[in-house]
């Protein structure tokens, strides 16, 4: 079985094809088919609809299609009169578990004077924009199961039941990460980042400091270890360690609440310990 990667036009959604290949034993190949069917939960993420991969000139028989938020049936499965070697396909459309998150996105202007030199901090001009992202399963897995019913080729022989299951992998946490970019850092002793950029203010409070691009992120990293402050303008700068739910174990994007409980103000030595990476990626 092949779980391929597709894509659809809409927001926190992803398109997966699911192919199922039969390729029976000499002992059963050519038994008569009596039934039958695939059955697909889905954990971790719901489903949204499907598309049926198949030529539809290949089918003799009408077949029954059901379908919630959570589970794929489809009975008959398999085609024609004998079990034979086949493959069939589904595309589904998915979408990963998660919740939203309101959080700035953080917009910076010219950073370098035209000899390279770089931009004094009071005449940076910064701006924040609200986002929303969600939190996001690290996976979609899905349980595949395939039944089918034979009888052999002889009328007079008994009938049998056949059942395969198969766990895999629908959506990888890769796949679902939002397309933002962050500054973290790994604790003194080396590892993954584990703390992060922030920027704090009067008005907005503590935020982390996300940005649209990886470029956008290493030209402010940049910067920001050329002018070695821990200011600029309203906002100050510092570093925090996000609290991972309890409740949820494989949610990989943080919340960010409560920032203020590990906020720390920037040192000369975190600048040289600062790493751009994807959002919440250690």
């Amino acid at each position: 079985m092949v779980i391929a990667e597709g894509s659809v036009s809409a927001p926190n959604v992803l398109a997966r094809r699911i192919l199922v290949s039969i390729d029976p034993s000499p002992q059963i190949a050519g038994a008569r088919l009596l039934s039958s069917n695939l059955a697909l939960a889905v954990f971790g993420g719901t489903l949204r609809s499907w598309i049926d991969g198949t030529d539809s000139s290949a089918r003799t028989v009408p077949r029954a299609l059901e379908m919630d938020r959570s589970t794929y049936h489809e009975n008959p499965f398999l085609t024609g009169r004998n079990l034979r070697p086949q493959s069939r396909s589904v595309d589904l459309v998915v979408m990963p578990g998660g919740e939203p998150v309101d959080s700035l996105e953080v917009t910076v202007g010219s950073l370098w004077n035209t000899d390279r030199s770089p931009v004094e901090p009071g005449a940076v001009s910064l701006t924040v924009e609200p986002i929303r992202y969600s939190t996001i399963y690290s996976r979609v897995e899905a349980n595949v199961t395939v039944e089918v019913v034979g009888r052999p080729r002889e009328s007079h022989g008994a009938g049998w039941k056949c059942s395969l299951e198969r766990q895999t992998t629908l959506v990888d946490m890769d796949a679902v990460r939002p397309p933002l970019w962050d500054i973290g850092m790994p604790d003194p002793n080396g590892g993954p980042r584990k703390r992060w950029l922030a920027f704090s203010s009067s008005a907005n409070g503590p935020f982390r400091a996300i940005f649209s691009s990886p470029a956008t992120a290493d030209n402010f990293l940049a910067w920001l270890r050329k002018v070695q402050v821990a200011r600029i303008g309203p906002y100050g700068l510092g570093v925090f360690r996000p609290t991972r739910r309890a409740d949820v174990e494989d949610v990989f994007v943080s919340t960010d609440r409560n920032i203020m409980a590990s906020f720390e103000s920037l040192t000369t030595e975190d600048l040289t310990r600062l790493q751009v990476g994807q959002l919440d990626e250690p």
